[in-house]
């Protein structure tokens, strides 16, 4: 298993027409958002702007979480759904998208057959959970909205806190993890099968 751990403050923040984004991962690591080349691309935004509209992109399947706030997101021609913290809406990169509502968000985008799913989880200080990785998924991430936590896979430990994020990727068979809740945490957990 491969591990990357991208603390909070080496996270780089990027200016786009709404607000802001920070890009967690993306795959394969040479791959470029702007190119539009990469399998799958993980990002959290913050949405200062009350009325957004969506960059197109063809090809490119997303899914987009709500962490903090109300949005209103309307696809042109096909539906409207209002999420709140912790709903998610799954659609076509190529689809007429805009949204009502300033947020904090979690995005999930995927390519060339790449499937993915988005998660939340919540444990309460002292709880711990273990999981088998990889058995129908190439890549799993644990992203900290709150609290921390302690990952732990054979001798060795990660620690998360608030924003931090950890991406698991396949190498050989399945993996055995324990996460171990610090204190109260929120979290959500990407799936990609590619």
């Amino acid at each position: 298993m491969k591990i990357n751990l991208l603390k909070k403050e080496n996270q780089i923040i990027s200016v786009w027409a709404g607000g802001t984004t920070t890009q967690l991962a993306i795959y394969p690591e040479s791959a470029s958002y702007h190119l539009r080349d990469f399998i799958f691309r993980i990002s959290s935004a913050k949405v200062e702007a009350e009325t957004s509209v969506f960059t197109k992109l063809p090809g490119v399947s997303r899914i987009l979480m709500v962490l903090e706030g109300e949005l209103q997101l309307e696809h042109k021609g096909r539906y409207t759904t209002n999420l709140k913290k912790f709903d998610s809406d799954s659609f076509e990169g190529s689809w007429d998208t805009t949204s009502q509502g300033k947020v904090n968000d979690f995005n999930l985008m995927t390519r060339e057959g790449a499937k993915g799913t988005l998660q939340s989880k919540i444990l309460q200080s002292g709880e711990s959970f273990s999981e088998t990785l990889f058995v129908n998924s190439s890549f799993v991430g644990f992203y900290l909205l709150c609290g921390s936590i302690q990952l732990s896979h054979l001798s060795k430990t990660y620690s998360l806190h608030k924003n931090d994020f950890i991406l698991l990727s396949k190498d050989g068979g399945s993996e055995e993890i324990k996460i171990t809740a610090a204190e109260y945490c929120e979290m959500l957990v990407p799936l990609i099968t590619i």
